[in-house]
């Protein structure tokens, strides 16, 4: 079934739907008439969220035609995140929730793409709205359209010379094959839980250290600095520590869903 295939409820031809039915893979959100209420008569713009799977309103339209466009200009699976991490580890992984942009001549201009992490921080001040909302308005975001030019390629793991290491990571940096990378408010990670006897699975998270790999987070200190805020020291494996300052993203490693 094409994911540009539009279908009418079969009981209304007030609701209506984009790429199939709700239960559908291919299914992208729905249109909406209201019928009561100050947007009585209008079309709500629905899109569905792929990690969710809820429908939200972002916007209304005034007749189907322009409600129908505005649904398809969302991307379906979305947009990554446009920050970058570090050299290591090249741009956030993470699916965006927000643009930011700014006013030229009147006329909205993209900013970057921000992940509900790196929203915190990251041009906290900016102009931003939801990423769906941005499509509707302003049609399909590309990357051509904006900070970023073309795909992104992650960097080569590079090789680990292991022996230069004390403390060794539970996965180096050139061999987490397994996992995948995300990202985490500082305040998030989570340390390993002690239960004793019963102590068989561990929950501890596995924060990248830069160019090493990653280590299992045992412990967590809040620490408040004079002057620069709370900051949170983990303490790991091995003996290593990785301190990082309240709302600041921290990569860590998950094992794939």
């Amino acid at each position: 079934m094409s994911a540009n295939e539009w279908k009418i409820n079969p009981h209304t031809d007030s609701i209506q739907y984009l790429g199939g039915w709700l239960t559908d893979p291919t299914y992208r959100g729905c249109i909406v008439r209201e019928s009561s209420g100050r947007m009585a008569g209008k079309w709500a713009v629905c899109p569905r969220d792929p990690w969710t799977e809820e429908d939200h309103a972002v916007t209304y339209a005034g007749t189907v035609e322009e409600a129908r466009k505005a649904l398809e200009n969302v991307t379906p699976g979305g947009h990554k995140c446009e920050v970058l991490v570090n050299q290591y580890l090249g741009h956030c992984p993470e699916r965006a929730c927000v643009v930011t942009y700014s006013w030229e001549d009147d006329k909205p201009v993209r900013g970057l793409l921000l992940c509900r992490v790196h929203k915190v921080k990251t041009f906290a001040d900016a102009f931003r709205v939801s990423v769906e909302e941005w499509e509707t308005g302003n049609g399909p975001i590309t990357h051509e359209s904006g900070p970023i030019i073309g795909e992104r390629i992650s960097p080569a793991m590079a090789p680990v010379k292991r022996s230069d290491f004390l403390s060794q990571p539970v996965i180096w940096g050139d061999d987490w094959g397994s996992h995948v990378l995300g990202m985490k408010l500082a305040q998030d990670v989570m340390a390993a839980i002690g239960t004793g006897a019963d102590d068989f699975v561990s929950t501890g998270d596995l924060v990248v250290f830069k160019g090493t790999g990653a280590f299992e987070v045992k412990s967590v200190d809040v620490i408040e600095i004079p002057g620069a805020g709370t900051h949170y020291r983990f303490s790991c494996n091995g003996g290593a520590t990785y301190l990082a300052e309240h709302d600041s993203a921290v990569p860590v490693l998950y094992l794939p869903f």
